[in-house]
């Protein structure tokens, strides 16, 4: 398995003191299956006037980042080469680049597929533009599996089966991590949005600002600071590396 770390999304939200939010970190997977995308980042080209004010709202900055599709081909690689795209949830800065695959695969949990795709209170949250057009998706239950103490479901259809979706509901009703088996003994856990920045887990007043993100941007705030004081205690496990989707430093320690 061979992973690639990839910026697909630079933002600095309109409130300064959260200008260190400033990447969509997707995974780009090498499988024997083909090429796996782990969430793809913003989109640079749609006319979807609600993520237009979405991204102005988050001062998007198209010229600081490269779509999973430009990554891709800057690699050597070609868009039909993604097989299959793992989303850890439907947000506009993990979903965004979906338009760009339409032929691959889309690997999602269950609670989040029913969660975006019927009307409610969330319904502006979510875009169905984004994936209107895939042809197969495969939604998942949990099964009962376990890893490092949290829920786990595995195998997925398809998929290399060291690659393993972790319910970590909390930002949304049906938010996902992924647990990668890089080598015998050693594992890579992508968590999303589980937490937006790392101070959220030594406290004090610089992580004021993001807890209270992280709050209001939550659908289920009990289930999410369950699953944060889990993920602090995984970090500190022997073989393991946590990463998110918009820290810097959970970035850039990859490069």
């Amino acid at each position: 398995m061979k992973i690639h770390h990839l910026n697909c999304g630079s933002f600095c939200p309109l409130v300064p003191v959260l200008s260190e939010i400033t990447h969509c970190h997707c995974l780009l997977i090498e499988t024997k299956e083909g090429l796996v995308l782990i969430d793809t980042g913003m989109s640079k080209t749609h006319d979807n006037l609600v993520l237009k004010g979405y991204e102005k709202a988050a001062g998007v900055d198209y010229s600081r980042f490269s779509t999973a599709k430009e990554n891709l081909i800057a690699k050597g690689f070609k868009v039909s080469d993604v097989r299959h795209i793992l989303i850890t949830h439907l947000d506009f800065d993990h979903a965004g680049g979906l338009l760009d695959f339409p032929e691959a695969t889309l690997h999602i949990y269950q609670k989040e597929w029913e969660s975006a795709n019927k009307a409610g209170i969330h319904m502006l949250r979510y875009q169905k533009a984004l994936w209107k057009n895939h042809k197969k998706v495969i939604s998942y239950t949990d099964n009962g599996e376990n890893w490092e103490g949290l829920n786990a479901i595995k195998p997925m259809e398809d998929i290399d089966d060291s690659i393993l979706m972790i319910p970590l509901i909390g930002h949304t009703f049906g938010h996902a991590g992924f647990a990668l088996n890089t080598d015998s003994d050693k594992w890579l856990f992508h968590v999303g949005d589980a937490y937006y920045n790392q101070l959220e887990f030594s406290g004090g007043i610089r992580s004021l600002p993001y807890k209270t993100l992280a709050r209001l941007s939550a659908m289920d705030n009990t289930k999410r600071l369950e699953n944060l004081e889990r993920i602090k205690n995984l970090k500190n496990t022997e073989g393991l590396q946590v990463c998110n989707s918009h820290d810097p430093l959970d970035f850039e320690k990859f490069l």
